[in-house]
């Protein structure tokens, strides 16, 4: 594998990050592919908590522990979610009803900070939110997860989350050493964002 094409998509998936058009410029990871996760604490949807977009959802989370929450929405929406981490760095993912990795953010690798998750309802209006720690064996700490924006999406909302998409699958493709696969897809995401 020549280290100037590793080198590329690097720089590609850097520019799209930094060029996006979001208020909150952050990589996000794994999308729309077949990885499936396990259900984190529940087995289906009604077991799940819903995030209730009035109202944040404050929790306690060790190392290895996962929480798992419902979003559901209608069809047609852009949301922002902020999981605001209090003592304990998380990685929040976006599942799909399935469980199907939509979207996984781990871009603040602080304990105190923010992770956003931006997304249109397209094809998840019955989504699931996992939230858990980095580290295996991360002290007990504290997030809050809470429903920044909810608007009807725009066109452009929905450009930037195929963007965000198509970075995503970059990530992931570029995390397994598949430079040629992955630098089209970053790519055509910094091409959507300029």
């Amino acid at each position: 594998m020549p280290a100037n094409l590793a080198l590329r998509v690097s720089i590609a998936l850097a520019a799209a990050s930094l060029t996006t058009v979001s208020s909150h410029a952050a990589s996000v990871f794994p999308s729309q592919l077949s990885a499936t996760i396990e259900q984190a604490t529940a087995s289906n949807q009604a077991d799940l908590t819903p995030i209730d977009p009035t109202k944040p959802i404050q929790r306690e989370l060790s190392g290895g522990q996962k929480h798992a929450f419902r979003i559901a929405l209608a069809d047609g929406q852009y949301v922002k979610l902020l999981i605001e981490q209090q003592g304990i760095d998380v990685v929040a993912r976006l599942l799909s009803a399935a469980g199907k990795i939509i979207l996984e953010m781990d871009a603040d690798p602080r304990k105190v900070g923010e992770e956003v998750i931006e997304f249109t309802t397209a094809g998840c209006a019955a989504c699931q939110l996992t939230v858990e720690a980095r580290q295996r064996n991360a002290p007990p700490g504290r997030y809050e997860v809470r429903v920044a924006e909810l608007r009807a999406a725009t066109e452009k909302d929905f450009v930037l989350n195929e963007a965000r998409q198509l970075q995503s699958q970059a990530i992931l493709l570029w995390k397994q050493d598949k430079y040629d696969e992955a630098l089209p897809l970053a790519e055509r995401a910094l091409a959507i964002r300029e």
